[in-house]
């Protein structure tokens, strides 16, 4: 069974899990961006694979801890990480 923020039910365990979310979200922007300008000269394929790895290990440790605010985040990091990878390597 996956837990929230573990047995402990404090203002600080709801305020992680809230920005475990919105941290989750912060490449999203910058996906769109990329898709709609076209825009991709910027993109440093270097930080967005290892964004890509990182998060990709953090779903990993958040499956083996139980831990849904850190698989959500980690997901959706590693969604938008692949996504800008993919971008960074398709440079118009």
């Amino acid at each position: 069974m996956l837990k929230s923020a573990g047995e402990h039910h404090h203002v600080v365990d709801w305020l992680a899990d809230v920005v475990a979310v919105i941290s989750g979200l912060a490449l999203y922007p910058q996906v769109w961006k990329s898709l709609h300008t076209a825009e991709r000269s910027d993109l440093s394929t270097t930080t967005f694979a290892i964004i890509t790895i990182t998060s990709l290990v953090w779903v990993w440790y958040g499956a083996h801890r139980k831990s849904l605010p850190v698989i959500v985040s980690s997901g959706l990091n590693f969604l938008a990480g692949t996504a800008l990878l993919i971008l960074s390597l398709t440079r118009v």
